[in-house]
């Protein structure tokens, strides 16, 4: 038989780490894959740390799950989804805002 995998907890799935460093990935569901030509978004978390990471995760993964909901009950257009999902992917994690916030006090 297949060897038993332990389901992962909370938001865990969305993270890998590619050379040390974690990442949230989200694959794009199969019914919205004609309105986003992805069939996954990464985004560097820019930690090595998987406790930081997990707790950076959280806001992606759920402003990426609400942009996939309003596209599916037409509140959002295929095009206004894409600029949202992009705007999410471009913004600064938490710990990059709060290392910038202390490098600016430094000086």
């Amino acid at each position: 038989m297949y060897p038993q995998v332990a389901p992962q907890r909370g938001y865990a799935r969305y993270l890998y780490r590619r050379r040390g460093t974690f990442h949230f990935r989200i694959k794009i569901p199969q019914d919205l894959l004609q309105a986003i030509p992805s069939p996954e978004l990464i985004k560097s978390l820019k930690t090595k740390d998987r406790k930081l990471a997990q707790t950076e995760v959280n806001p992606y993964v759920q402003e990426t799950q609400e942009v996939f909901t309003l596209l599916r009950i037409g509140v959002l257009s295929p095009t206004q989804a894409q600029e949202r999902l992009y705007t999410i992917l471009q913004r600064k994690t938490a710990s990059e805002l709060l290392l910038r916030l202390w490098k600016s006090l430094l000086l």
